[in-house]
């Protein structure tokens, strides 16, 4: 999806009827999965799953700095989602286009550090970052996190 230049996109996606996993016949669309390196690195022009906090942006304003604090913390402008998004239940996520990353940073939880400014060059249509990132709330089983990912898209 692309919006007008300089603009980030909020999108509340619900599930409204969950897939019967077991009985599906279709097969799912192929999925490359990166287990090296950070999202915001290595996923440059994919679609961005964080899989966090039922409450969108974690502990960024209090505690915590793992995957999602950080995030927040390199890409301030998502703690603008904090504002209007209410709790996300368990067939929802949260879509977000055109956020961009002003920091560089070492390190994670204890050891998160600003290590100074950074320059996105992730891809632009016009002046617009072009990547997704779906916020969905952690679950404890694999057919779950399937539901979430589903609702994203």
């Amino acid at each position: 999806m692309l919006v007008p230049d300089g603009n980030i996109t909020f999108r509340r996606q619900i599930l409204r009827q969950r897939p019967n996993w077991d009985q599906a016949s279709s097969p799912l669309t192929d999925v490359t999965i990166i287990d090296q390196g950070t999202i915001e690195d290595d996923a440059v022009g994919a679609l961005q799953v964080d899989f966090a906090n039922k409450l969108i942006g974690g502990g960024v304003l209090g505690h915590g700095c793992v995957q999602e604090e950080i995030r927040f913390t390199i890409c301030p402008e998502l703690a603008v989602a904090r504002l209007f998004t209410a709790e996300l239940q368990d067939n929802e996520c949260l879509v977000v286009i055109g956020a961009e990353r002003y920091s560089a940073y070492s390190g994670y939880a204890d050891t998160f550090q600003y290590t100074g400014d950074y320059v996105d060059k992730t891809p632009r249509y016009g002046a617009e970052v072009i990547h997704e990132q779906v916020n969905v709330d952690v679950k404890q089983r694999c057919k779950q996190k399937k539901t979430n990912t589903y609702c994203s898209d």
